[in-house]
């Protein structure tokens, strides 16, 4: 794939194209109003930091003269992929092809390389069987599903509140619990293996760095899956004892005194409302997961790994009380969708006046893609620099 390159850069072909295709991904999220040419510069930037080489060479103008070449090629694939899809790509396709086009693009550039791929699959069969066996798996799920259960058993009713109510509820609580320890096992990936000694092992063998990093997020991504659904499908059991999963009616009266029944919103509405809070959730713990494993990767220490994580998580959750961080840029926060679905649920199924907002599943899906790219991106960049004799 990578003849066209310079011999110095067929190394670096897959990981820089999936950059520039992230980068895109992540000006789109967060908006660019610097044009393509301070999006070329942030992107040249992040071409230095990637091409810059290890401890090996020797003195700051040669590690400099060897990274340029990495920081133009980024730039421009960059800025060029920016100008294409949205001056020729994206007026021409629909609005959910033009959306969808940048990500089918890295799934094909990540897959370029057959045998890697084989590679991954056969680590990620590997750390599942790791996860299958490992004590904090089972403690967190069981942590998980017993909360919310509690919280739907022993909650107070509110006034109009119905089932569907009580099942946002559980979940908020479910996925909390599931998420602190998503990012645990996401933490203690790297580190734990650092200090159990176990993680030479990444070294003599025909696995590269960013493989294990891969099937690492991979497997944990299917944890992520797995503790969603028995939420879930917790969630909506213990629901279903406080009253159907029916119609949102409201009650008033009318003429002559003969009370009018409205429907506020059907059970295939809020049937459909709830699972896109499910999915956001879904997508925020697999996302919080890698960054746990993006943390593993910068901080090789258990102690010092789950500290870092913690509050990264604190900062994300908590951001506008920590950071003071204004609406709009909490809106950029990969954990704020889940939280806002799950809000107007709520209050739908108490029959309040809430205008649902069809487009914040598709937000949610989008910031949590570029956080976990990112992530990922960054965990097999800085584990392909450590030095792993430890």
């Amino acid at each position: 794939m990578s003849g066209w390159l310079p011999r110095p850069l067929r190394p670096h072909a897959q990981a820089l194209l999936a950059w520039a295709l992230v980068l895109e991904r992540v000006q789109a999220a967060v908006g660019h109003p610097q044009g393509l040419a301070g999006q070329a510069l942030l992107a040249g930037l992040a071409g230095l930091w990637l091409g810059w080489p290890g401890p090996g060479a020797t003195g700051a103008l040669r590690r400099l003269a060897q990274a340029l070449p990495h920081a133009l090629l980024l730039a421009l694939a960059a800025s060029g992929w920016q100008a294409l899809l949205q001056q020729v790509l994206a007026p021409a396709l629909p609005a959910g092809a033009a959306a969808a086009l940048p990500w089918l693009l890295l799934a094909a550039v990540l897959a370029l390389d057959p045998a890697a791929v084989a590679r991954v699959a056969r680590l990620v069969a590997l750390e599942l069987l790791k996860l299958a066996t490992a004590r904090l798996v089972r403690l967190g799920l069981v942590a998980s599903l017993a909360l919310t259960a509690l919280v739907g058993l022993l909650h107070d009713p509110l006034p109009g509140e119905t089932a569907w109510t009580v099942a946002t509820r559980m979940l908020g609580a479910g996925f909390t619990v599931a998420q602190v320890f998503l990012l645990v096992l996401g933490a203690v990936t790297f580190a734990g293996e650092a200090s159990q000694g176990t993680l030479k092992m990444l070294l003599p063998h025909a696995y590269r760095r960013s493989d294990w990093v891969l099937a690492k997020a991979a497997a944990l991504a299917l944890c992520a899956l797995a503790f969603a659904v028995g939420v879930l499908l917790v969630a909506l059991g213990v629901a279903l004892l406080s009253g159907p999963l029916g119609d949102v009616l409201l009650t008033s009266e009318g003429f002559g005194g003969e009370p009018l029944v409205t429907v506020h919103a059907t059970a295939g509405t809020m049937a459909s409302h709830l699972l896109d809070t499910a999915l956001a959730e879904t997508l925020a713990l697999a996302t919080s997961a890698c960054l746990g494993l993006l943390v593993s990767c910068l901080v090789l220490q258990v102690v010092g790994a789950l500290c870092t994580a913690f509050l990264f998580f604190a900062a994300l959750k908590l951001a506008d009380l920590l950071l003071g961080l204004s609406p709009e840029l909490l809106r950029l926060l990969f954990p704020w969708p889940a939280g806002r679905l799950r809000e107007v649920v709520g209050k739908l199924g108490r029959g309040l006046s809430e205008g649902w907002e069809p487009a914040l599943a598709s937000h949610a899906l989008l910031l949590a893609l570029v956080t976990s790219a990112l992530c990922l991106l960054l965990a097999c960049r800085s584990l392909g620099r450590r030095d792993l004799q430890v």
